[in-house]
């Protein structure tokens, strides 16, 4: 009954890593120092391998951890750390709430399963992160966190604000809040819908079907160093245990355990009152420990071979059993047997039967896979309003650098201060699917902030200090004469050039007393702020057009960076 604790343990640990993910993306007033994300996010798995394959520092080494931890205790990643991960299990609770759900053994999707992993490494070695930014579990989360949470909070937050300058309260200062492009959100309901459906119905399905990090941890699970195993001694199959499990992964009737899908969250040890699991080393012992009788059935039963042959084996577990098609390597014990299981099992091929129909049609989704990364591949041109490139952050170095390395989980989009940073949905063709841009209608990029750089999870924003900021040019400003006030009201403006925080834009005599825009692109860095200014619907005036590989402005000549001298006394 010992065993039933580390559920208690699993619970309070998930629930911790939920709430301090949860914070990051739904901080509206920047509590949280920007040096605790990173920290936070550092054992989330697709942004830290992703860090480490472009940046191999021992900050990135998340991921080897969850690796290290994965060969020890199986998929405790899965149950504990992921947030998407506990989310659903908290879906779980709920429907069981309303009705008591009952869970079944269910036969593994490996081909699925192995065939998204398969098809995931691919388009990322091609240079895609399409099916990253759709099935990592952190940006699933993420895109939910920001919108259905921080969303409702920001609008309630200023509604209290509202209410309390009402009384002369200035406590709670309101925060901006800007609506995502429409396909970027109903990408996110949809996803959230697929998650919450597969929860509600088939517990973890979407762990062992889908997500392309329970994939590859499930192949480091089988060698797991301690797994979960029946005691078919104490077991008298009750089947408690297969309805209490989430991942569908206990096989009652042949009393095993299918550790590849387990995610470890340890409801069987719960709800077992017999003692019939046990916790134990794998390597010690291969060979299952059963009665002479337990799971043999009588003469007189009538059963498939597959199920006999199964049965069969487990009488005789150092005879190699290969009947109807089935090969099942023997058992035998300490290292040198699992390493003889290993060579059998995985390395030869010519003893297990092979299907080489499922090998082609993987191989056909694979090459689709690299010929649909390919389409909408953006390219560096300077088109018009209607049809321009997005602008990358400052950081990113560039579009093609940005969309390889970001994963969309929106937690820049959360932490910018001005809402310029928002996602997208198709602006950076496929391959960028999700990926945020600088959005100049709903903000634009301060000067001086870089705070972006700080939390990005994957380095597709690469960190900056605010001398290097000032000097990063996104983009630079184009202006249409044509659609200015000043020429088609005859009025004055001059807003873009009150707003441009390196006077890039500056106001020149023009007819009369009327005034217009001047541009120096030398020394525009493409922060966004005329065209955000601007007071010209729909198409603005004066806009910035994106620099594919981002580039060094130069310094105003007549501004020089000082600094100022202390005064001792107010100067009031």
């Amino acid at each position: 009954m010992q065993l039933a604790k580390l559920k208690k343990i699993r619970v309070f640990i998930s629930l911790v890593f939920l709430l301090f993910t949860t914070l990051l993306f739904i901080d509206l007033h920047s509590f949280i120092p920007l040096e605790y994300y990173n920290k936070v996010l550092y054992l989330q798995f697709i942004p830290s391998i992703l860090k480490f394959i472009f940046n191999p520092v021992s900050l990135s080494l998340g991921f080897a951890f969850i690796l290290l931890l994965t060969l020890i205790l199986g998929r405790v990643y899965c149950s504990s750390i992921c947030p998407l991960g506990t989310l659903q299990d908290m879906v779980i609770r709920i429907r069981r709430r309303f009705k008591n759900q009952k869970f079944d053994y269910s036969k593994p999707h490996s081909a699925l399963h192995y065939g998204i992993l398969v098809i995931t490494i691919i388009t990322l070695l091609s240079g895609s992160l399409f099916l990253v930014d759709l099935l990592d579990p952190l940006g699933i989360f993420g895109r939910f966190a920001v919108d259905f949470i921080r969303l409702p909070l920001a609008l309630g937050n200023n509604l209290l604000s509202l209410i309390f300058v009402q009384f002369g309260w200035y406590i709670l200062p309101p925060v901006k809040v800007v609506f995502q492009s429409l396909g970027a959100f109903i990408s996110v309901i949809v996803s959230m819908i697929v998650v919450i459906w597969m929860s509600v119905k088939h517990g973890r399905l979407f762990c062992n079907t889908i997500c392309p990090i329970g994939s590859l941890l499930a192949l480091f699970a089988r060698f797991s160093l301690f797994k979960i195993e029946i005691n078919q001694s104490k077991c008298e199959q009750c089947g408690l245990c297969e309805q209490a499990c989430k991942s569908g992964c206990i096989d009652n009737a042949l009393l095993k355990v299918d550790f590849d899908r387990c995610i470890s969250c340890f409801n069987c040890f719960e709800v077992c009152n017999l003692d019939g699991f046990q916790y134990k080393c794998a390597y010690n012992d291969f060979r299952n420990v059963i009665p002479a009788n337990a799971g043999i059935p009588n003469q007189s039963d009538s059963l498939d071979n597959n199920t006999h042959n199964k049965l069969e084996f487990k009488r005789n577990p150092l005879t190699p059993f290969e009947k109807g098609g089935i090969f099942i390597p023997p058992f035998s014990k300490g290292v040198r047997g699992f390493l003889l299981n290993f060579r059998e099992q995985f390395l030869n091929f010519k003893s297990i039967p092979t299907d080489n129909r499922k090998r082609t049609f993987l191989f056909e989704i694979g090459c689709a896979a690299l010929t649909f990364t390919g389409i909408a591949t953006l390219k560096n041109n300077n088109s018009k309003w209607n049809n321009r490139t997005p602008v990358a952050p400052p950081g990113s170095v560039g579009i093609e650098h940005f969309t390889e390395r970001c994963t969309a989980c929106q937690t820049c989009v959360s932490i910018c201060p001005n809402q310029v940073l928002q996602p997208t949905f198709l602006d950076y063709g496929w391959r960028g699917i999700l990926q945020p841009k600088l959005d100049f209608n709903a903000g634009y990029c301060h000067y001086e902030c870089f705070d972006c750089s700080l939390v990005c999870p994957t380095g597709a924003i690469q960190p900056m200090n605010k001398e290097k900021k000032r000097l990063i040019q996104t983009g630079v400003v184009e202006f249409e004469i044509k659609k200015c006030i000043v020429e088609t009201n005859k009025t004055e403006c001059g807003a873009c050039a009150e707003h441009c925080p390196t006077k890039a834009c500056s106001m020149d005599n023009y007819k009369g007393k009327l005034k217009i825009p001047v541009i120096n692109k030398e020394i525009c860095v493409g922060c966004g702020a005329c065209e955000y200014i601007c007071p010209v619907k729909p198409d603005k005036a004066i806009y910035v057009v994106s620099n594919f590989v981002h580039k060094v402005s130069k310094l105003p000549a007549n501004k020089k960076i000082e600094k100022k001298p202390v005064m001792e006394d107010f100067p009031f």
